[in-house]
């Protein structure tokens, strides 16, 4: 099995994992069409396990293939526009953009795109190498690519680790392709956050509403209604984000209670405490997995623990959150049908823990003492 942080599954490339096989699409300017969406559900479901993940990056990876579904599946893909029929290509298409991006960001997005899908050059930096645009609304975290276009005044802000440039109009694509070959810096993937500030909810100025994935995480059927309500009450589009959550945009005021009403059981208040949390697919869909992390982030949750940032890891990898979070439980084993964790305060899964083999009520108690003034 191919470690996940060493290099990225795509269309051509699955990547095997405890419950089957997994590929990753990579929708073109964050948003998915309703046909789109409905051949992303279809094959999901007849294909994989029918779970689909909205990645940190604005991708969408399907699970439970099979070697053989995961080829059958692609070709299906690639008939809906949903990836580049080059491997190669494919493979580099590594560009987040902010959702619902203004003229000039969409406009400079598809050169941007097709030149990074170019550069052969870029096979050399790490698999994981991204770069970001960033314009509108929903503008992008510093940390969210290694190499970010960020929109400013009239022009482009170019930035790659500690250096900067700026930009007008279509000049931008030369420059960040230079920046990025001439000064490889390390990935700063790793701070990327779970959650942007308040996203989730009705967007006035945007028309737009949007709504959280627990976990990042939704099925085929309910893909397929999503696209539905975006059908008859929206633009057509659903518009993806880096921070688990997606918006229907070109919305009227009227239609937000029939979407509250029909996208029940996904996060659709900003102070939903599942915003707090990332938790990985643990030992439901991972091999390396050693407790069923979401199942007890939920739980956690119920029992009233709350932190600034929460991070619920399967193992010490730390794949769903790699920076640090004000709490972060790392799994350890299942004991007594139990899973038990380490407990680690502001830092990384990696990093040395204040406590270990709690189980989840041992560590809401553990959790409320701390916060305990007495």
């Amino acid at each position: 099995m191919a470690d996940p942080r060493g290099w990225c599954p795509d269309l051509f490339t699955p990547m095997q994992s405890g419950d089957g096989w997994l590929i990753r699409v990579k929708p073109s300017l964050a948003r998915i069409t309703v046909s789109q969406a409905l051949t992303l559900s279809h094959v999901a479901g007849t294909f994989g396990n029918g779970l689909i993940e909205l990645t940190r990056r604005g991708n969408l990876q399907l699970r439970g293939l099979t070697p053989d579904t995961s080829e059958r599946a692609a070709p299906q893909l690639l008939a809906a526009g949903l990836g580049d029929p080059d491997p190669a290509r494919e493979r580099r298409r590594n560009l987040i953009v902010s959702p619902l991006m203004p003229p000039s960001g969409v406009a400079l997005a598809g050169p941007l795109a097709a030149a990074i899908a170019s550069a052969a050059w870029l096979d050399d930096l790490p698999p994981k190498f991204g770069f970001g645009l960033s314009a509108g609304a929903f503008p992008l975290a510093d940390d969210q690519a290694d190499l970010l276009v960020r929109a400013q005044g009239d022009g482009w802000r170019l930035s790659l680790g500690g250096n900067a440039r700026q930009a007008r109009g279509s000049a931008v694509v030369g420059p960040a392709l230079s920046m990025a070959r001439e000064r490889p810096a390390t990935r700063r993937l790793h701070a990327v956050a779970t959650q942007a500030p308040r996203i989730v909810g009705w967007h006035p100025g945007s028309a737009a509403f949007c709504f959280g994935l627990p976990f990042g995480q939704l099925d085929a059927g309910t893909l397929a209604r999503v696209a539905a309500l975006a059908e008859r009450h929206g633009d057509g589009l659903l518009h993806l984000t880096p921070w688990r959550a997606m918006l229907i945009a070109g919305i009227d005021t009227a239609a937000i209670p029939v979407l509250r009403d029909a996208l029940h059981g996904l996060v659709l208040e900003p102070d939903d405490p599942r915003l707090l949390v990332s938790a990985c697919i643990g030992s439901v869909g991972c091999g390396s997995g050693r407790v069923d992390a979401r199942a007890d982030a939920l739980a956690i949750l119920r029992l009233g623990v709350r932190a600034a940032s929460i991070h619920v890891s399967g193992c010490a990898k730390g794949c769903a959150h790699p920076g640090p979070a004000a709490l972060t439980l790392v799994g350890e084993a299942m004991r007594e049908g139990r899973g038990r964790y380490a407990l680690v305060r502001d830092g990384r899964a990696g990093d040395t823990a204040l406590a270990d083999g709690l189980d989840c009520v041992q560590i809401a108690r553990e959790i409320g003492r701390s916060a305990d003034p007495s």
